[in-house]
């Protein structure tokens, strides 16, 4: 074993360690933000519509799903929308809070995926070390 390699096996621990922990973080904020209101659900959007009466126009906003997703008044089907009204209105400030905490949850997400990608890099040993020679001038470290 190569000096190198035995540098880099203590060095190895340590960084499994801090990925996990901050895994276990992330993991951690997104349960206390879960838990802060009521999430809207993946892939759901705020969507703004204009309708026109008597010669005027008048903004409406719906939370919106790729899929049917949200119950009907009479609960037999589902919709891909929710009407929340005009800005302002309790639905409308609800549906901006379940959409912001959705989001911010997928992002963590993402982050969790992204540091799971990297402790797998670092436990076996699949990192690459790019030859000094692949890079141009203005892209050395």
């Amino acid at each position: 074993m190569t000096k190198n390699k035995l540098k880099t096996s203590g060095e190895k621990k340590e960084r499994e360690v801090r990925l996990v922990s901050l895994i276990k973080k992330l993991k951690s904020l997104k349960k206390s933000i879960s838990k802060k209101g009521e999430v809207a659900p993946t892939g759901c959007n705020l969507i703004k519509y204009k309708i026109s009466q008597n010669k005027k126009l008048y903004n409406y906003y719906k939370l919106q799903g790729y899929e049917p997703i949200f119950e009907t008044l009479d609960g037999k089907k589902k919709t891909r929308y929710r009407y929340l009204g005009t800005a302002g209105s309790e639905a409308y400030i609800e549906g901006v809070m379940q959409v912001t905490l959705r989001r911010i949850i997928d992002e963590i997400d993402e982050m969790i995926n992204s540091v799971e990608d990297s402790l797998l890099e670092v436990s076996f040993d699949t990192e690459i070390t790019l030859d000094p020679s692949y890079f141009i001038e203005e892209d050395k470290p």
